[in-house]
């Protein structure tokens, strides 16, 4: 009998090292809440990872009814109890759901509930495994509104794009994607753009184009590729990028739209071509013919014909007129084509305006210009060029207030875009809205200028865009009919290298 006893004592005690063991593992395990009920639901144990998880200590929690971790919808649909009841008949029940800490913010935890049982396999109660796993859940919503985002430009769409995730993999795309690369028929969802485009673009382009994009805070830009054909000549795309914040979150995609523009390009180098040679052709003849009307000035002041004079007057008017619109031309095209960059140096923008202003004076009388508000800035620009934006910007405002007497032109300094802002404000009739949006188009002028007949090709405002973008600054307007016009352009605030 002694044997027998010193044999049940041992055996209790390894039972107890072995319980304190398991519990001692339970507490140490920090990633994942532990916790055991009872057959009324109350808490009866409570690991250290359940409370970095629910933020309540053991003191708190114990005997309490593990109901309060629960969501009160949760609780109203009997979810504690169904979960119990599901782990006793089926060994064990998922939980998956959103629970409640102390400070009552809810998380989604994920884990197993377990029946306990003791030693005669008696039910005793349940013990329940969980982690947090919100960041799982975000990412599967994430994932639902880029993709639903995604499918919802991609079902209706006719245009070749794709839609991509941060990391660059292709989330969607158009059918007409597929086409314009001349990609096999088969899935590209998942694949890196790399991957996809690699071998049939440089792939040199592709990395400077997103190099360049995912540095960007706008993205919102134009980019070209070239498509590997083999053939002599490469098929040049137009890349056309938008960045999309699609929750609150900051969860961005990535649209880019393509568009095949070979031709175009081959149409506007002829285009060009045929400027240039139509300029040189027309400027030859046109300065014979006002030379000649120059001799005709000269007989008719040693024999006066006021008939004959006032056609010379003419010939002499569009004669100016077709040579500035040539000019005109020529400078466009080489804008656009970036032929003439601009030679940048370091000058005082006020006087570069006063300049202009005090040219303006001799040929326009009829108005004079106020300064507003006025501070003394160096820029790094062309001086010429924005001298050319001053002389069309100050000369339009004066021409399209026929009715005023004077213009008001201001400098400022903008911190948020860190530039300088030159501003020219008129007094005329202003723009109708449905002008807008055309107004710095080519050879687009308002329905007031035509009626009144002012004179002008409608590429002075276009030009003075191109000039400004070229510079890295902004070129818009404020206007409001029957109140008057105002332009402004922007140069960045940087230091001549």
């Amino acid at each position: 009998m002694e044997i027998s006893k010193h044999s049940d004592s041992t055996n209790d005690n390894f039972l107890r090292d072995k319980e304190q063991f398991y519990n001692q593992v339970l507490q140490s395990i920090e990633e994942y809440a532990v916790f055991t009920i009872d057959m009324e639901g109350r808490i009866t144990s409570w690991n250290t990872g359940a409370f970095y998880l629910f933020g309540y200590s053991s003191i708190e929690i114990l005997n309490r009814s593990g109901d309060i971790l629960y969501t009160p919808e949760d609780i109203a649909a009997h979810v504690p109890e169904m979960e119990m009841e599901g782990a006793l008949h089926e060994g064990r029940a998922v939980n998956e759901r959103y629970h409640v800490k102390k400070d009552r913010s809810r998380f989604w935890g994920s884990g197993l509930v377990f029946p306990l049982f003791d030693k005669e396999g008696k039910h005793q109660g349940f013990t329940k495994v969980m982690r947090n796993m919100t960041w799982v859940k975000d990412t599967e919503e994430e994932n639902r509104e880029i993709n639903a985002f995604a499918h919802k430009l991609v079902s209706t769409s006719l245009e070749a794009f794709i839609v991509l995730n941060q990391d660059l993999t292709i989330n969607n795309y158009s059918e007409p994607f597929r086409e314009i690369f001349n990609l096999e028929e088969k899935q590209y969802r998942g694949s890196s753009i790399y991957e996809v485009l690699g071998s049939k673009v440089e792939i040199k382009e592709l990395q400077l184009l997103f190099d360049t994009i995912l540095s960007d805070k706008d993205a919102y830009k134009d980019y070209e590729l070239h498509i590997i054909t083999g053939a002599a000549k490469k098929k040049i795309i137009k890349v056309d990028t938008r960045r999309f914040t699609i929750n609150e979150n900051g969860k961005q995609v990535l649209m880019q739209a393509f568009e095949d523009v070979t031709e175009k390009k081959a149409l506007q180098e002829m285009k060009d071509l045929f400027i240039g040679v139509a300029s040189h052709e027309i400027k030859n003849p046109l300065a014979v013919l006002r030379v000649y009307a120059q001799l005709l000035e000269r007989e008719l002041k040693d024999h006066p014909n006021e008939r004959v004079k006032q056609a010379v007057d003419k010939v002499n008017e569009h004669g100016n007129r077709l040579m500035h619109l040539i000019s005109r031309l020529l400078d466009l095209s080489r804008l656009e084509n970036f032929e003439v960059l601009p030679k940048m140096e370091e000058f005082d923008l006020y006087a570069l305006v006063l300049k202009v202003v005090e040219d303006l004076r001799l040929t326009h009388p009829s108005h004079e210009v106020f300064f507003d508000e006025i501070i003394s800035e160096s820029v790094c620009a062309d001086p010429v060029r924005i001298q050319q934006v001053l002389v069309n910007l100050i000369s339009n405002a004066i021409k399209y207030s026929p009715g005023a007497d004077h213009i008001v032109v201001s400098i400022r300094l903008d911190d948020q875009r860190k530039a300088v802002v030159v501003s020219v404000h008129d007094l005329g009739p202003g723009i109708k809205e449905s002008e807008k949006e055309k107004l710095f188009s080519k050879f687009q002028r308002t329905e007031n200028a035509v009626k009144s007949k002012i004179t002008g090709a409608g590429l002075g405002l276009h030009i003075s865009k191109e000039i400004v973008e070229q510079h890295g600054g902004e070129l818009w307007f404020e206007s409001t009919e029957g109140m008057g016009t105002s332009f402004y352009f922007s140069l960045p605030l940087v230091a001549c290298l």
